[in-house]
């Protein structure tokens, strides 16, 4: 019979496996079809619930929860803004879309074993280092 820990570490394996498949297999968006559209949002949506399902399993401090948390804020973000048009235009959605799913890929790569600690920094964030220390 496997002791409780031991359970846990399986199901905390199996809720990162499945949110890697997920982070992994964002689906191609037809943007002159709404069924194509809808069928994306319910897989982001999807995902989302991975994502939540592998935090609620995952130490809070670990590397995977920082990870996963990177991935949650991101499509926590793109969902807000693809309901909204005045945070994402139509006309800027489709290259906005392929910047969700290449951090989905680096998220998705930072949860398999070995995978890097931190997330590469974005080239629209502001750089993280006080002008003092220069």
């Amino acid at each position: 019979m496997k002791s409780w820990w031991s359970r846990r570490r399986a199901r905390r394996h199996l809720a990162i496996v499945r949110a890697r498949q997920a982070l992994a297999d964002l689906p191609d968006i037809d943007w002159h079809n709404p069924e194509s559209e809808g069928k994306a949002r319910q897989k982001l949506h999807d995902v989302a619930a991975a994502i939540d399902d592998a935090l609620r399993a995952v130490r809070a401090s670990s590397d995977e929860a920082r990870a996963l948390k990177y991935a949650q804020a991101w499509i926590t973000a793109w969902l807000r803004g693809w309901e909204d048009p005045n945070l994402i235009p139509s006309t800027h959605a489709a290259s906005m879309y392929q910047r969700l799913v290449d951090a989905m890929h680096t998220a998705s790569l930072r949860l398999e074993p070995g995978g890097h600690p931190d997330p590469p920094p974005d080239r629209d964030e502001p750089p993280t280092t006080s002008l003092e220390h220069r």
